[in-house]
């Protein structure tokens, strides 16, 4: 639906992927872990350059996430995050909603909080 769209393939896979799954209009998109729908970036969890999907889909849905830049900056490539942010994505997946509304015990989990934190 968005291939027209001026932006990089892994942006268009993930707005596609939305607009299938929650109905969502590019504008709607919001950070997975803090719900905010400001600044935001379409990432790769596992980055490209470290192999992205394991399944050789570098743009694979599963790798990717939706997030606000400032996050983005301070996540990528961080190794101890990328179990977590996986574990994020799942249940975003699976609900449509962000990790403050539906685990928000885990925004105190140390490296969550750490991230977070970054946006204050």
């Amino acid at each position: 639906m968005f291939d027209n769209l001026p932006v990089k393939k892994h942006t268009k896979v993930y707005l596609n992927w939305i607009r299938e799954n929650y109905d969502l209009e590019p504008h709607e998109a919001v950070c997975e872990i803090t719900g905010t729908n400001k600044s935001l970036d379409i990432c790769h969890i596992v980055p490209r350059g470290m192999g992205g999907n394991p399944s050789g889909n570098l743009d694979d849905i599963n790798n990717l996430m939706c997030m606000t830049r400032v996050l983005h900056y301070y996540s990528e490539g961080n190794l101890e995050l990328m179990p977590i942010l996986k574990d994020i994505h799942g249940v975003f997946m699976n609900t449509g909603l962000p990790l403050y509304q539906t685990q928000p015990e885990k925004l105190k989990e140390p490296l969550i909080f750490d991230l977070v934190q970054r946006l204050i």
